[in-house]
């Protein structure tokens, strides 16, 4: 279709009449002022914290992000993840690493479950890279002292290391499974998983233990155990019947290159066997091999990340209200709230452990939780 001549007359007239506008000049802006910016639709952003505490203490960096405004799902197979082998962490222990993790999972969950294999995502949002630097004002004291990998949330599942048959050599750690042991090392060495692990876990556990002991078989539970058909454990608090007993149980667990757990005076019940009605105690030794599957929820795991600091840092939460658990030098992974729900164990009891589980606590070590490793696996290929 032909313009007419007067109609470019008119719309030339109008361009020029909107070039003579004022514009406002562009101003020159600060990178402190900068920092306080934020787009609604900006796919990177930026933020900067202030050293605040004690001078020299392991809040006094000055914390510097850079991220992503999106969603990042995975699914992903690790046979082996070793992290911070050797170096300054030997005097704890020595010849190993501060994470060392045997077939590693990140995949979705269904509930308390593992999601399907492969179809399922772990998922996170807003992930981000964070710098410690010590004397940031400084030019010529300024240093790095620490690197973090973190997101607002993460959610899903852990799945960790296998399982061995009975008769069979544990290739990773030696020793024959028994899987008739219901604890002890017949019963650790069916298992394979997580060797050494340096962070910050708010677990959350519960399990039913059938014990058996001289007084006849105990049936027992701690923590939510969801399924069970008794109301000390069901999850509600407002339904138990002994004050004694919280649940859901939750128990922080802290420390660098660890291998073991100790989950101390855990308030359990009896809820039948001829101790019926009673309330108990235990002290819980767990190798950190029996432990399969570590839930993470959205809701409750914000402040998900892996870090890497040559000093201790308190690293600041994504909300910037406050700070996670000190992490200590070296990698370090910390998992705000991590769940092991609905485990089960059967465990023979003597008599004085059967009594002291009435009174200051029963002493448990590697009881097998029958946890399984979940299958993540596509098609025939072979992984867990």
């Amino acid at each position: 279709m032909a313009i007419k001549p007067s109609a470019r007359r008119s719309a030339a007239l109008a361009l020029l009449a909107s070039l003579s506008m004022p514009v406002a000049a562009m101003e020159r802006m600060a990178d402190a002022q900068l920092a306080q910016i934020s787009g609604q639709q900006a796919l990177f952003w930026s933020d900067q914290i202030a050293p605040s505490g004690t001078a020299g203490g392991t809040t006094d960096f000055t914390f510097m992000r850079s991220g992503l405004n999106v969603d990042l799902d995975m699914n992903l197979n690790i046979d082996r993840l070793q992290l911070g082998c050797g170096g300054t962490n030997e005097n704890l222990a020595a010849n190993a690493c501060d994470l060392d993790i045997d077939y590693l999972r990140f995949m979705g969950r269904n509930g308390d479950q593992p999601g399907d294999p492969v179809t399922s995502d772990f998922k996170t949002r807003r992930p981000y890279v964070e710098f410690a630097v010590r004397n940031a004002d400084s030019k010529t004291l300024r240093e790095i002292a620490g690197i973090k990998i973190g997101f607002e949330t993460a959610d899903g599942m852990l799945g960790i290391g296998r399982l061995y048959g009975n008769g069979q050599v544990n290739l990773e750690h030696g020793g024959t499974c028994d899987t008739s042991a219901g604890d002890g090392d017949g019963a650790l060495a069916c298992h394979s998983g997580i060797n050494r692990l340096s962070g910050n876990l708010n677990l959350e556990v519960s399990a039913n233990i059938l014990a058996g002991t001289i007084l006849g078989d105990q049936s027992i539970c701690f923590g939510n155990t969801a399924t069970a058909d008794h109301a000390n454990c069901d999850g509600n608090p407002d339904n138990n019947t002994s004050n004694e007993i919280q649940d859901p149980y939750f128990q922080p667990v802290r420390g660098t290159r660890m291998n073991a757990v100790i989950l101390a005076n855990i308030p359990a019940y009896v809820y039948s066997g001829s101790l019926n009605g009673t309330t108990a105690a235990a002290d819980l030794k767990e190798n950190l091999r029996f432990i399969h599957q570590v839930l993470l929820d959205s809701s409750k795991s914000g402040d998900f990340f892996l870090s890497l600091q040559r000093e201790q840092v308190a690293w600041p939460t994504f909300d910037k209200t406050g700070y996670a658990a000190v992490a200590n030098s070296g990698w370090w992974m910390n998992i705000p709230y991590a769940a092991i729900k609905n485990a089960s164990a059967t465990v023979d009891l003597g008599l004085l452990d059967a009594l002291s589980a009435l009174g200051e606590g029963a002493n448990l070590e590697n009881v097998n939780l029958n946890q399984l490793p979940p299958d993540n696996c596509y098609g025939a290929v072979v992984f867990c």
